[in-house]
């Protein structure tokens, strides 16, 4: 299958978040309608975060589903950038990649989404005049008002799903995002790379559609997406199901795409690949819900002590008062 010029994406990820871009991989190839060049982004101490099988696996991946595949080390080292709790230093391989890239336009995805529907539309978008273009974030006014007070506020964008133009990037921008990263600890940037990337080209932006961003931690309304983006605070893999039930509607629905995409990932790895790559991938899914389940069973058993102690109140008020005598 020939790779068109224009239909390049790049990913990242470390050893923890492998098996969701995995499944990320495999839903995006399910529902695109033409060829695709993955570059798989690495910091330059690549090895503190990845194992060479795992990146065998992704590759190994992306050429069971036909895909192109290359891998770009940049000039970054991971273990020296800032993360915090919910955020790794590895997003900072986004704008790095930017920076020594040679694709005339690229699309940047984060690992912790799926395709649930034609997402063509993100490939054939070249933004008009700038280096990016990106779905609108919605309440970032504080941040807005900080770094452009003089512009409309509306402008900020979440960098989860871009497309880029590196050339024009590396022309406008480079120089710019690298000092705010060596000025890092000097600003507030909660958002890591994103906020960076923000600040960088303040407004300087194109706007892709919602539904090709769509967030479900954020917006109860999923009419027309075409990529589910599980951005923020609620990630399917860490839901149990009695948390599940809680939920709201379109998270519960949500829920039941990312497991839909699951098991279509782990249907096409062992039809195309074969058992032994099939046990790497569900050895990752493992080492991904170490923690995460830990954490998920954490909340179950909380939740599950506060059921037992409500029903045995309840029991002891239904119990007869004892007579007064």
């Amino acid at each position: 299958m020939n790779t068109e010029p224009s239909d390049f994406i790049a990913m990242t990820g470390d050893a923890n978040y492998l098996y969701p871009v995995g499944v990320a991989i495999c839903s995006l190839a399910k529902h695109a309608k033409r060829a695709v060049h993955l570059d798989y982004v690495i910091p330059r101490d690549w090895s503190r975060m990845l194992k060479d099988t795992d990146l065998s696996l992704i590759g190994d991946l992306a050429n069971s589903l036909e895909w192109g595949f290359d891998i770009v080390e940049v000039p970054l080292e991971a273990a020296d950038l800032p993360r915090t709790r919910h955020i790794s230093s590895m997003t900072f391989m986004k704008p790095a990649y930017l920076d020594v890239s040679n694709r005339s336009q690229v699309a940047f995805l984060d690992g912790d989404l799926i395709a649930v529907d034609d997402w063509g539309a993100l490939l054939d978008q070249m933004p008009d005049s700038q280096a990016l273009a990106a779905a609108r974030e919605n309440n970032m006014q504080d941040f807005e008002r900080k770094w452009a007070p003089s512009l409309t506020p509306g402008w900020y964008f979440n960098a989860g799903v871009l497309k880029a133009r590196p050339r024009l990037w590396q022309l406008r921008y480079s120089k710019q995002w690298q000092q705010l990263l060596a000025e890092f600890d000097q600003h507030e940037f909660v958002f890591l790379e994103q906020d960076i990337m923000n600040a960088t080209t303040l407004g300087q932006t194109d706007y892709l559609p919602s539904n090709l961003n769509y967030r479900p931690a954020y917006d109860p309304d999923p009419a027309g997406a075409a990529i589910l983006h599980f951005a923020g605070w609620w990630k399917p893999w860490l839901t149990v199901p009695a948390e599940l039930r809680t939920l709201p509607s379109h998270l519960q629905e949500s829920y039941s795409l990312y497991m839909s995409a699951e098991d279509h990932f782990m249907h096409h790895v062992s039809m195309h690949q074969g058992p032994r790559v099939a046990a790497q991938w569900k050895q990752a899914r493992l080492q991904l819900r170490g923690r995460a389940n830990w954490r998920a069973h954490r909340r179950y058993v909380r939740w599950s002590l506060a059921q037992r102690a409500r029903r045995f109140h309840g029991k002891l008020q239904r119990l007869p008062q004892a007579t007064k005598k």
